[in-house]
């Protein structure tokens, strides 16, 4: 009777955690707000209308999380905080952040494309051919930029073992303050999303001469794709499964559109 006893407690309690652990497995399957951080400043793809955070980025993981019932509250930072929240549990996801899964992080499919160029004043009359001729001039990127063109970019642009960056590059915290630096003429280029560039050119139309004319120089060769990072697998896996599905239904593409 005692081992009868014995083996029913413990039949029973291996039975209660097998439950507390369906249970954890299972926390995103109920609907839930997601707090979701983004980068400050990069419009068309994360801004506020009228108080109301949207944008090309904002709206494609709403969307891609909706099938799951989740709601999201973005968080706008800094993009050297992305990493910072997320590993302190601040946030559940952080947009656009690179790298693969490790330390408690999962890394989603590529959701976003940005096709980066160097853009000149054509009064300037700079001529670029090669990815290497940007040596010659000073130019103004986003924060971390030199780690997002390519390899070639990043043995160039990738700062030294003090932390100091060639002398051509500059960095800027936001995306606006990239594109006044460059009507501002602070530097000879602009490495930048067109997207990005375009949208602030208008913004800037009353306060700089943005009806310059410009080139762009189609030297990047590459198109930077973003995944979102996650510090729950269940929910990464959920995005991976919405984000198919608002690319076959059509969705995805009117997203990107809605913004042209």
């Amino acid at each position: 009777m005692l081992l009868d006893s014995a083996s029913s407690t413990i039949v029973s309690a291996l039975a209660k955690l097998s439950l507390v652990g369906l249970l954890l497995s299972s926390h995103w399957s109920a609907a839930s707000e997601i707090k979701v951080a983004f980068v400050t400043n990069r419009e068309p793809y994360c801004f506020k209308i009228n108080d109301v955070d949207s944008g090309i980025e904002v709206d494609l993981i709403r969307a891609a999380l909706a099938p799951f019932g989740h709601s999201i509250k973005p968080l706008i930072v800094p993009k050297a905080r992305l990493a910072l929240i997320l590993k302190a549990g601040e946030v559940d996801i952080s947009a656009t952040l690179q790298g693969k899964d490790g330390d408690g992080l999962y890394f989603s499919d590529p959701y976003i494309q940005f096709q980066n160029y160097a853009i000149s004043k054509k009064k300037a009359g700079i001529e670029l051919s090669t990815l290497s001729d940007v040596d010659k001039y000073s130019f103004i990127i986003w924060q971390g930029g030199w780690k997002n063109l390519g390899p070639a970019f990043e043995a160039s642009y990738k700062p030294d073992s003090n932390g100091r960056f060639r002398a051509n590059y500059n960095e800027s915290h936001s995306q606006l303050n990239q594109s006044k630096m460059f009507w501002f003429d602070r530097a000879q280029l602009i490495i930048v999303d067109k997207k990005i560039f375009e949208h602030f050119r208008k913004q800037l139309r009353n306060d700089y001469k943005t009806d310059e004319e410009v080139v762009f120089h189609d030297v990047m060769k590459v198109e930077t794709s973003y995944p979102a990072a996650f510090r729950n697998k269940e929910l990464r896996d959920q995005f991976n499964a919405g984000l198919k599905k608002i690319r076959a239904d059509g969705s995805y593409q009117a997203i990107i559109d809605a913004y042209r």
